[in-house]
This record gives structure tokens, C-alpha cells and sequence, in this order.
């Protein structure tokens, strides 16, 4: 099973990042947390239909001040996406993953659903389902 970063090699895939104002410190985002707008790209091919640029937000607690890696940002959307694509529906989702409050829970899934439409965007869909399923991630 090849690697996350045999993966983005393989496919070229490369990000930036700035940052951006984050919200407000809470207790889902502490002082400190780093939050980053980090556009990754990959050279758009015919064969498999993905390519071009993808943006999301990324955020990193306070202990962390490297910057994020690609590789960091591709293993969390897969992670993210990976749960999204294991769940019946929202409320299995929101089960899974101990969440009590419905609000924030329907937010939190739609925000993953949406992400994980992005992701697959980005890949085409046989690279979307070789980084979930056939990539060794951490």
C-alpha cells in the first residue's frame, strides 16, 4: 500500500498556506490556535478528471508553530472524508464521534460533506477513493 507522501508525488500535488483571522477564541478554538487558508493544487489531467486548486481553512492549536505541510492538510481531508463516506447519515456520524449537541453536530457533518464534495473534486473520483482506501495514512 503506497504511503501519503508516495501519493502526493505520484499525483504532483503541492499547497500553500497564509494566515487568516480566525474566529474568536472559544472552547472549540482556544487562544493561540493557528489558522491557516491553505490552497492546494494539482496539474489537471484528462484521464482522471481532477485538477486545479482547492481551499480550505486549517486550523492548528497553539503548541504547533511550523506551518502546515501538505501532507498534514491532504491526511486530515482524507481522515474527515474517510468518516463522512463510512457514515449511514448524519446522526451515525455525529454517534461515532460522541457528539451530543444536534446543532453543532449537523453543522459539524455538513461542514465535513461539503469538504469531502471538494475533495473529490479536486482528485476525480479514482484518486478520491485511492487516497481513502488505498493509502497508507498515519
Amino acid at each position: 500500500m503506497p504511503s501519503l507522501a508516495d501519493f502526493i508525488a505520484e499525483h504532483g500535488i503541492t499547497s500553500t498556506w497564509k494566515h487568516v483571522a480566525g474566529p474568536r477564541p472559544s472552547k472549540e478554538w482556544p487562544v493561540g490556535t493557528h489558522h491557516y487558508s491553505v490552497t492546494m493544487r494539482r496539474a489537471m489531467t484528462m484521464e482522471d478528471g481532477g485538477g486545479g486548486l482547492m481551499t480550505v481553512l486549517y486550523h492548528m492549536g497553539a503548541a504547533l508553530t511550523n506551518p502546515p505541510t501538505t501532507e498534514e492538510v491532504l491526511e486530515t481531508l482524507a481522515v474527515d472524508s474517510s468518516s463522512y463516506e463510512n457514515a449511514k447519515d448524519a446522526e451515525d456520524w455525529m454517534s461515532e464521534y460522541g457528539e451530543t449537541n444536534v446543532a453543532r453536530g449537523w453543522r459539524m457533518y455538513e461542514a465535513v460533506e461539503a469538504q469531502a464534495q471538494k475533495l473529490l473534486e479536486f482528485l476525480g473520483e479514482d484518486l478520491y477513493k485511492e487516497l481513502l482506501w488505498e493509502t497508507e495514512r498515519e
